[in-house]
């Protein structure tokens, strides 16, 4: 779904986090910030990015009511969606983990949602670490 598609980072669109301070000033200082409205140079400010994860989210919710749906995405949209379930504000930093493949479990009654379970890696206990 485009829907969950990753932020567009603008101005910050592919630059490394080491260079983002020198290379972007600007828009650098609206996503150190966490500004809400900042659009980073012409990308999606946080505003726009949760609106577009949570109208997609609501909206498989209705369609798929009283079933199990897996959604597989990137780590903006799943902060995104957490940010939804436990009521977090934008503007708040980061507080938990996104680990690469992990299950994250949410569920929604009515309009509420919440989290089941977060950043769930017991799948992986077994696999092979090909460092």
């Amino acid at each position: 779904m485009p829907e969950l598609r990753e932020r567009h980072f603008g101005a910050l669109q592919g630059v490394a986090l080491a260079d983002g301070p020198q290379q972007q000033p600007y828009a650098w200082h609206g996503y150190s910030q966490r500004e809400p409205a900042h659009d980073l140079g012409g990308g999606e400010s946080l505003l726009v990015f949760s609106a577009r994860v949570h109208q997609a989210l609501t909206r498989l919710a209705a369609e798929h009511h009283g079933q199990s749906i897996l959604l597989v995405s990137h780590g903006g949209v799943l902060d995104m969606a957490y940010r939804l379930a436990s009521g977090q504000p934008l503007t708040a930093p980061r507080t938990v983990p996104i680990p690469n493949a992990a299950l994250n479990w949410l569920g929604v009654d009515a309009a509420q949602w919440s989290i089941i379970e977060w950043a769930d890696q017991r799948h992986l206990a077994q696999s092979l670490d090909e460092l």
